[in-house]
């Protein structure tokens, strides 16, 4: 009929101002079932929202003998419109349900999401709901995209761990089996030498201030930049003679290793000794050490006393010669010591001479090394010093200067023994 959907709200003034309508429903406590006042959930939940459709005496009909308050307020009532777009209809609702609540006599669940979902009223007036919110800017940290898990099958860098060496009283070092990945010499004035056996993760070495050093032996560390530690040591000022033992644990590239040494800017005449010997056999490395100082002297006497020209070895000789030699005089030695083969290729000058030359007066004989078991016995032949080995070599020594072929006052022994490069370390009483 046409009062469907209508809304009867108590007017809340009956409390003061008492009437026969404000009596009628007021004093009623238990409405029969015919009573149309009293509303079901679902009359309250399709009531309190769709618009008023009746019309008559009875929608917001008040006395008027009630205060201007009160009266105000159900005027607003009185208007479909205002109850329809306005706050004061949402005010009345919630009176609605408050009254309600109290006639059934137990509470009533109060407006959820949920029960509201059936509404057409939103929560949110459309003019809030129109209005775009600003978002919040969050500000993201950079993630590495690197596996940081035990148990993903990925190789992780190994963490970098350095150690820096300052000190001017320390004369060297031995590592063993330690972690490190970086040795960096920063301003060692005394030291003399260098010691690092198996240790797993060190790689590169630096450096700065080391102007002495002399001996560097790397044993059975796997992951070694053999490159870039022979580029740093051969880049050092040529104070000192220097020997520099390794045992790889990879394959090496001998033909480019031989390559990248000959050809750089390092101002020393360059053997690298390739020692095959399985167990190791360190005959041959103990005798360089001696051998090695003996042509760095005899350079150094034409040098400074014969008025022998000094070779240079700066970037632009480097780029005078780009093809093999390299600008310099190199051959190869090879031979077998104990059952084991070996091969020398290098550019010091005056050895082969020294080599094949006959023992003279001053030959020691309580040695048992000789050219069939070591590279070179300057004992057996009697080459004990530098004047000696002069007298010995003087037609090649006139030869070269007619030549104008410097030599270098400074000399580097590279010492490689490949009995590790497998993979596996063999043992050694030596290490």
């Amino acid at each position: 009929g046409a009062g469907e959907g209508t809304v009867r709200t108590r007017c809340t003034c009956s409390r003061t101002h008492p009437s026969a309508e404000g009596r009628t429903r007021g004093g009623s406590r238990h409405p029969t079932n015919n009573d149309p006042t009293r509303a079901t959930p679902r009359d309250v939940g399709h009531n309190s929202v769709g618009p008023h459709r009746g019309e008559g005496p009875e929608q917001g009909e008040v006395a008027s003998g009630g205060p201007p308050r009160t009266q105000g307020g159900l005027e607003s009532h009185g208007s479909s419109k205002e109850r329809t777009s306005g706050n004061l209809s949402q005010d009345s609702n919630v009176d609605g349900h408050q009254d309600r609540r109290h006639r059934d006599g137990y509470p009533r669940r109060p407006v959820t999401r949920a029960s509201s979902r059936l509404s057409h009223v939103p929560l949110v007036s459309e003019s809030e709901l129109s209005k775009p919110k600003p978002r919040a800017a969050v500000k993201r940290k950079r993630m590495a995209d690197k596996s940081t898990s035990t148990s993903d099958p990925v190789t992780e860098d190994d963490h970098v761990q350095v150690l820096t060496l300052k000190s001017k009283n320390l004369v060297g070092i031995t590592l063993t089996n330690c972690g490190i990945t970086d040795l960096v010499l920063k301003d060692c004035s005394k030291m003399m030498f260098i010691h690092a056996t198996r240790c797993r993760v060190l790689k590169h070495l630096r450096v700065e201030s080391a102007p002495i050093v002399n001996r560097f032996d790397y044993a059975q560390c796997k992951k070694l930049n053999m490159e870039q530690v022979l580029d740093q040591i051969l880049r050092m000022p040529p104070e000192r003679n220097r020997i520099i033992y390794m045992r790889p644990m990879q394959q090496v590239d001998s033909l480019a290793l031989e390559r990248k040494i000959f050809c750089g800017p390092y101002p020393y005449h360059i053997c690298i000794i390739h020692e095959f010997s399985n167990p190791p056999n360190v005959r041959n490395k103990v005798r360089v050490r001696s051998w090695m100082d003996t042509i760095a002297n005899i350079n150094q006497e034409l040098i400074k006393y014969e008025f022998f020209p000094e070779a240079t070895r700066t970037e632009e000789d480097v780029k005078s010669y780009p093809n093999y030699p390299w600008g310099r005089d190199i051959y190869t030695i090879e031979g077998v010591v104990d059952s084991a083969p070996y091969s020398m290729i290098t550019d010091f000058p005056w050895l082969r001479s020294l080599r094949t030359a006959e023992p003279n007066s001053y030959a020691r004989y309580d040695f048992e090394d000789d050219e069939s078991t070591t590279i070179y016995a300057p004992r057996r032949k009697g080459q004990l010093s530098a004047d000696i080995c002069m007298e010995t070599i003087g037609e090649e020594i006139s030869e070269r200067r007619q030549t104008r072929r410097g030599v270098f006052q400074r000399v580097v022994a590279i010492f490689i023994h490949y009995c590790d490069v497998r993979g596996e370390p063999v043992e050694d009483d030596y290490i």
